[in-house]
């Protein structure tokens, strides 16, 4: 909301989650949240959402995070999205890369190739390849060599930047997500929503656009540290409840059902902003 404003939000969610993200989030009026019929991956919700903004303003970027990830350093991760959108209005689909504190293997890598010049993005690179979740040894030849981040599966992109990237690379699953969205204001679109939406490739968006436009040149990353988890496992979670940091965790509560607090419903998050002093964001 900082960077973007309560009115460049929008979140998809899954249907079951809906009523719940909606009543979580006043600020958000319920056209802004839209309901994924089956979980299909990253790459069908993300491209849908830039579509439906990318209607709305043909100018606009759009920015994909994950809700449920735990961000210690607010500051500098504003600081690093607003870099990464200063590259992605250059054309790149810009990624976040975060300095490796460890040699994990539980997150993938993006190996940086030369700094970029791009104005307000002093931590810009170009990105040589995305690399999957290694063995140990890999992961700790990564952390020495000091050129791979852990890939934290954040993008910034404009939206018709990525789009078009969408339909060279899946196009079959550009067609369906541009059937739906040019139905969306009009009475058809359950209808084809529900048709077209379990058709969609069930593919994430590092193997659909990452990957490959990578290899062509046409990604760029943000180098960045801010104190950053996926809370991936329980090992994720038990670091993170020792540190105190924020609602991770309650206590059981043996109160009746509906005298308890509604309780959180976390999904991946993205973002979109259009152009300077007007922006807008998105949830999955």
């Amino acid at each position: 909301v900082p960077l973007v404003g309560s009115g460049g939000i929008n979140v998809i969610t899954g249907v079951r989650h809906r009523d719940a993200v909606v009543s979580q989030l006043p600020a958000l009026t319920a056209d802004r949240v839209v309901a994924e019929p089956s979980p299909r991956d990253s790459m069908p919700a993300i491209g849908l959402m830039a579509a439906l903004v990318l209607r709305r303003d043909h100018d606009a970027l759009v920015a994909s995070f994950a809700a449920d990830h735990l961000i210690r350093d607010v500051a500098a991760f504003h600081d690093a999205v607003r870099q990464a959108a200063a590259v992605a209005k250059e054309g790149f689909v810009t990624t976040i890369g975060l300095r490796p504190i460890s040699p994990s293997t539980a997150y993938g890598y993006v190996e940086a190739g030369e700094a970029l010049t791009v104005s307000d993005a002093p931590d810009a690179v170009s990105v040589l390849r995305f690399v999957e979740k290694p063995e140990l040894e890999v992961a700790r030849e990564y952390v020495r060599d000091g050129t791979f981040r852990w890939n934290a599966g954040m993008f910034v992109a404009r939206a018709d930047v990525l789009l078009d990237h969408l339909r060279r690379e899946q196009p079959r699953l550009h067609a369906g997500i541009e059937e739906i969205a040019a139905a969306w204001d009009s009475d058809e679109r359950d209808a084809v929503m529900e048709r077209t939406w379990p058709t969609l490739t069930k593919i994430a968006i590092d193997h659909a656009l990452a990957e490959p436009v990578a290899a062509a040149g046409g990604v760029a990353m943000v180098r960045a540290d801010f104190g950053w988890s996926d809370i991936g496992d329980f090992a994720a979670v038990s670091e993170a409840v020792l540190a105190g940091d924020g609602l991770v965790g309650r206590r059981r509560d043996h109160r009746a059902p509906d005298e308890r607090r509604p309780q959180p419903v976390f999904r991946p998050v993205s973002w979109s902003r259009p152009r300077p002093g007007r922006c807008s964001a998105l949830a999955w």
